[in-house]
């Protein structure tokens, strides 16, 4: 029995399934009778092979493509419909590169099970032209993954509020108008959305060789044709931070599939160095540290970087550490090291989920991606979010229903709003007191592991 993995090379979408990668191969190892092999681009191969497992080389895209997934990566920096319609160019970009050398990958070695990211769509379609059974990593929310893969339904019963990023996103609690409308609404919403992506996925579907999708339907987003044998999908989740709502056949949440906090490693180690020094002089002052970090995609404005920093500034008795990287560190003011020092700690790289352990970090500051929103949850630590687009809107408006922190506007953002939220969370007893019962039932449970018992599971049917 082979297991392909399959994802496209971003890693919000990459991180998560090798780690459901490494936990299959870990269950499969003792056995010996099942293998697990990970197919990307050639630039992802030694973050592959790291994790022990055997690489499957779909080449990699020329100059002329890598400029372009450059420009669509940054062009989908936004909640407009232009940001939308950009994040599936990109998406179905990579679909139409990396499904030739898939395929010929599939019939030059062999696979039992394809698994891919829910945005590696070459996997869908490869499963559909091979006949092959396809689980389906969602690393979405619940919401935005029943919308893309066709399941919208189950969207759609009254109490469920409108999850898309935009004005007409809707908070858990409606008022009796709407519910009465938002059936409606998500319906209009579904429709919208399937019009512009359809024919997008329609020209991929055709470079190639599969049929163009009729209609409104699974195949106008992310979904597969009716040719796959069998499916499964794995949420990337809990309901603890959703809406409660019916689940299709064959869908499961996992719990965060990307999250290494668990009850064996919480609190993870931090190494010997300037991190832990600043932590261990923040513990001997009496401060509560503040982590701020805003992604990999995201490069702040002048602006945005600004209002941070005169944030940092304002508050007072707290520390911050800030992952910033070394090209935005450039549009740090003159003087800030010279107030900053021994206050803030700049890094171009943070060991995150390391130092979201750290009990003396009280606050995360986050874009609100769906990895980085669990990993503070699993470390018990409350949440100001600044989402900037896709799912982080979303997320961001889940941790506002449930009461786990706050919202803060990246694009109006000012010094003034950003301070008066970091004083709020770390002034909020009660919030923090359910993110941390939250964290802890997170910490029993590890979402990879589970995803590869459905895995193997899966397999064996």
């Amino acid at each position: 029995m082979v297991y392909l993995f399959v994802s496209i090379p971003l890693d919000g979408h990459i991180k998560p399934a090798l780690s459901v990668a490494a936990a299959l191969n870990g269950r499969l190892a003792a056995a010996g009778s099942s293998e697990v092999r990970f197919a990307a681009l050639s630039r992802d191969r030694a973050r592959v092979e790291a994790a022990g497992i055997e690489f499957v080389d779909l080449g990699d895209l020329s100059p002329d493509d890598n400029l372009e997934l450059e420009r669509l990566k940054a062009a989908t920096i936004g909640t407009s419909d232009a940001a939308s319609a950009a994040t599936f160019d990109m998406f179905t970009m990579l679909e139409a590169k990396m499904l030739p050398p898939l395929l010929k990958a599939i019939d030059t070695g062999s696979a039992d099970v394809i698994v891919a990211d829910f945005a590696a769509m070459a996997g869908h379609d490869a499963a559909e032209a091979r006949r092959l059974p396809l689980v389906v990593l969602q690393q979405i929310p619940l919401g935005l993954a029943l919308l893309c893969s066709g399941h919208n339904s189950y969207n759609l019963p009254s109490h469920v509020p409108l999850e898309m990023a935009g004005p007409l996103m809707q908070p858990e609690r409606l008022s009796l108008l709407q519910r009465a409308v938002n059936p409606l609404l998500k319906r209009w919403v579904y429709t919208r959305i399937a019009a512009m992506t359809g024919p997008r996925r329609a020209a991929a579907r055709k470079a190639g060789g599969l049929v163009a999708a009729q209609g409104f339907g699974d195949l106008e987003m992310m979904g597969w044709g009716a040719a796959v044998p069998r499916v499964m999908n794995l949420v990337s989740g809990v309901m603890d931070l959703e809406v409660e709502r019916e689940l299709p056949p064959g869908w499961h949440m996992t719990g965060p599939q990307n999250v290494a906090i668990n009850d064996q490693t919480f609190p993870m180690p931090l190494e010997d160095g300037p991190v832990r020094d600043f932590l261990t002089q923040a513990e001997e002052a009496d401060q509560p540290v503040v982590y701020v970090a805003t992604g990999t995609i995201v490069r702040l404005t002048q602006g945005q970087v600004d209002a941070v920093v005169e944030a940092m500034r304002a508050v007072e008795g707290a520390r911050f550490v800030w992952s910033l990287p070394k090209e935005s560190q450039l549009l740090l003011s003159s003087d800030f090291h010279a107030w900053s020092q021994g206050r803030v700690l700049v890094l171009s790289w943070a060991p995150q989920q390391a130092l979201l352990s750290s009990s003396q970090v009280e606050l995360f500051v986050t874009h609100g991606g769906l990895n980085s929103t669990y990993e503070g949850l699993a470390a018990g630590k409350p949440l100001v979010v600044m989402p900037f687009f896709g799912d982080q809107p979303v997320n961001a408006q889940h941790i506002v229903n449930k009461g786990l922190g706050a919202q803060v506007d990246p694009w109006t953002l000012t010094a003034a709003k950003l301070t008066r939220a970091i004083e709020a969370q770390l002034a909020d007893r009660e919030a923090a007191r359910r993110v941390a019962e939250l964290g802890a039932r997170l910490r029993r449970q590890s979402g990879a592991q589970r995803a590869a018992e459905l895995l193997e599971r899966f397999g064996r049917q």
